[in-house]
């Protein structure tokens, strides 16, 4: 990705950021490096099925009847 790109990224979100914050009269509060993560399976199917469609595709999901999960 282009410097120039990821700073105007960033500035948007902070700038994002500060707006709500003296709006609501808030304070910060980091939601986390691990915040899609700690979703759900079905808010993480959501958003990277919304992902995909902004790409310009098509996507059908299936339930996986046998899920087996190692840790």
């Amino acid at each position: 990705m282009d410097r120039d790109l990821a700073r105007t990224i960033t500035a948007a979100s902070i700038l994002t950021a500060a707006y709500h914050m003296l709006r609501d009269g808030t304070h910060y509060q980091d939601l986390g490096a691990d915040l899609f993560r700690r979703a759900s399976p079905e808010s993480q199917a959501n958003h990277l099925i919304r992902q995909i469609i902004k790409l310009g595709f098509t996507c059908t999901l299936v339930p996986d009847t046998v899920t087996e999960v190692s840790v």
